[in-house]
C-alpha cells in the first residue's frame, strides 16, 4: 500500500506543475495584451518635455533675473566680475524694455548703454523698426486724442535723417505673427495714458541709440 501511495505521489507532482507553468502562461498572456498591466512611467527621452500645446517657459526670465544681468554687465571690467553674454536674457531685455514693471527705470538706463554696444546690423534694424513702430503708434494716438485742442503733440524721432518718424504703424508691423501683434496690442490698449506716454519715451530713448551707431 505504502509503495502505491508513493507511485501516485510522484504522478501527481508533474501533473501539479503543469498545471502551474500553464496557469503562468495565460497570466503572461493576459499581460500582453494589456488586461491588468501595470501603467508605464514616461521613458527616459520623454522626461523634461512639455506636454503636447504646451509652451515651454524656460525662456521667460524673472524681471530680478534680467536686472541681475545688466548690473553685472555694468561690472564686467572689474576684476571680480561674473558677467557672461546670456542670448536668452538679452533677448528678453529687448522683448520686453518698454514695459516699466519688467524692467524697471534704473535697469532700462543701463539697458541703453549695453545697445550702445550692441553688434550686428539686423538686431539694431529690428530693434529700430520696433521703437518705431511704438512711438508711432502713441503719436496717431494722440492726435486722436487731440484733435481741436491746443494740447502740445509729441515730438519727431530723426529716424529718416530728416526730423520727422516715416511709414506707419501697419508698416512697421510685419515682422511680428498676428498672434504676437493681437496680444502686444490688447496690452497696449489696457495701458493708462500715463504708461502709454512712458513707453513712448522708451521708443524715443532706443531710437537714439541705435540710429546713432
Amino acid at each position: 500500500k505504502f509503495g502505491a501511495v508513493l507511485y501516485r505521489y510522484k504522478l501527481q507532482i508533474p501533473v501539479e506543475n503543469m498545471a502551474s507553468k500553464r496557469t503562468s502562461k495565460k497570466k503572461k498572456r493576459v499581460n500582453k495584451a494589456g488586461s491588468g498591466t501595470k501603467t508605464k512611467g514616461p521613458s527616459k527621452a520623454d522626461k523634461g518635455k512639455s506636454p503636447p500645446g504646451v509652451l515651454s517657459d524656460r525662456h521667460i526670465k524673472a524681471p530680478s533675473e534680467a536686472a541681475t544681468y545688466l548690473l553685472d554687465w555694468e561690472k564686467r571690467d572689474s576684476e571680480v566680475s561674473t558677467w557672461k553674454f546670456n542670448k536668452n536674457t538679452q533677448s528678453w531685455l529687448i522683448r520686453n524694455m518698454y514695459e516699466v514693471d519688467k524692467v524697471s527705470k534704473s535697469s532700462f538706463t543701463t539697458l541703453l548703454k549695453y545697445l550702445e554696444g550692441l553688434n550686428g546690423d539686423s538686431a539694431r534694424s529690428r530693434i529700430r523698426s520696433e521703437a518705431s513702430r511704438r512711438a508711432l503708434r502713441y503719436k496717431e494716438h494722440h492726435e486722436k486724442g487731440t484733435e481741436g485742442t491746443t494740447e502740445e503733440k509729441p515730438s519727431d524721432v530723426n529716424i529718416n535723417g530728416e526730423g520727422a518718424i516715416v511709414g506707419s504703424t501697419e508698416a512697421m508691423s510685419g515682422f511680428k505673427t498676428e498672434e504676437v501683434e493681437a496680444d502686444e496690442e490688447e496690452r497696449w490698449q489696457q495701458l493708462s495714458e500715463h504708461d502709454k506716454r512712458k513707453e513712448y519715451k522708451r521708443a524715443r530713448k532706443v531710437l537714439e541709440v541705435v540710429m546713432a551707431k
